[in-house]
């Protein structure tokens, strides 16, 4: 079950007896309803205080927190003894499941867990899965496992058999050249990670990364220049357009956008191009037009919504099937 910041702090789960509480990573998002990251810790933190202490008289707690992120570790800095906690990680030696000899390709991640310290004897994992932080996702549901008392062998082949979530690294092929993703990355370390991800696919070094994506309206408005610092620290070409802009002007909202974007060092030396097109079809049809064999094209922010939130209200608007649309089109040409 996820548990949201929104529903910890609206009481959403106070009567609810949790055995296990999972702590990923603590990044900005949400701010317009918690107002300050501060607001939006203490929310998160309800899970491993308020609700874990509600849970003990029903039943054991056990927090599984991802130590490679400074967060966790400092939630295991502050951990109050009348539960279990149990470190999961990739980099953090001493945690108590760490993932070792990480192998990521385009369709799958393979890691050894419960290896000595120089990776010898581990049991192998092979995840039809994309991106290290899909390693991370494994390592918590393989350590609420093992404190459930599943055997490795058990999980090694439910692993082995998961689906990639609609709209997550989803690819989209359609005989063309060049891979075409679509991601749900609305955040400044989401879009991070799945272009860290994708920059390893890239064919050559004459070919692009490209990043289309946007950020929601009356939403949280101090991450739009976050992430268009991020896309163009990261990305060759940035193309930045509309996402969910509700109430708001989406043209205030892609210079908002554009302004982090253009700001970076990177932009400024002119090493990466960076566009604006605030129509979200026609951005996701100048980009697909101008990809070429070997590059890599992410359409970022909206992933599995099959539609998108105007003024006026919600219309169908899916990025798999304009994509779909545009790369037939393209390859009928």
């Amino acid at each position: 079950m996820e548990v949201s910041s929104h529903g910890l702090a609206l009481q959403r789960v106070v009567g609810c007896a949790f055995d296990v509480g999972i702590f990923t990573n603590f990044s900005q998002d949400h701010l317009d309803f918690h107002g300050t990251m501060g607001e939006y810790w203490s929310a998160k933190m309800l899970l491993f205080r308020d609700i874990a202490w509600a849970s003990l008289p029903f039943k054991p707690f056990t927090a599984m927190v991802n130590v490679d992120c400074g967060f966790g570790r400092g939630l295991v800095r502050t951990w109050v003894s009348g539960y279990e906690f149990s470190s999961y990680a990739i980099d953090r030696a001493g945690a108590d499941l760490r993932a070792q000899n990480v192998r990521v390709t385009a369709d799958r991640i393979q890691f050894d867990i419960d290896a000595d310290v120089d990776g010898n004897g581990g049991v192998p994992f092979d995840v039809p899965l994309t991106g290290r932080f899909n390693v991370y996702n494994a390592l918590a549901a393989i350590a609420v496992g093992k404190a459930k008392g599943i055997p490795l062998a058990a999980m090694q082949n439910a692993l082995v058999g998961v689906t990639r979530p609609a709209g997550r690294m989803e690819f989209i092929e359609e005989g063309q050249g060049f891979l075409v993703v679509v991601d749900y990355a609305h955040t400044p370390e989401g879009l991070e990670n799945v272009l860290k991800v994708l920059r390893e696919f890239v064919a050559t070094d004459r070919n692009m990364l490209i990043c289309v994506f946007g950020c929601g309206g009356d939403r949280d408005a101090g991450k739009r220049p976050k992430m268009g610092a991020m896309a163009a620290s990261l990305a060759d070409m940035v193309v930045i357009t509309s996402d969910n802009p509700r109430s708001e002007d989406p043209e205030r909202i892609v210079e908002e956008i554009r302004v982090g974007a253009s700001g970076e060092k990177r932009a400024k030396e002119g090493n990466v191009v960076v566009k604006v097109e605030v129509d979200r079809r026609r951005a996701v049809e100048y980009t697909l037009g101008v990809a070429t064999p070997g590059d890599v094209v992410v359409l970022a922010g909206k992933g599995h919504e099959s539609y998108q939130v105007l003024k006026d209200g919600p219309v169908h608007f899916d990025d798999r099937e304009v994509a779909r649309e545009v790369l037939t089109a393209l390859m009928a040409e």
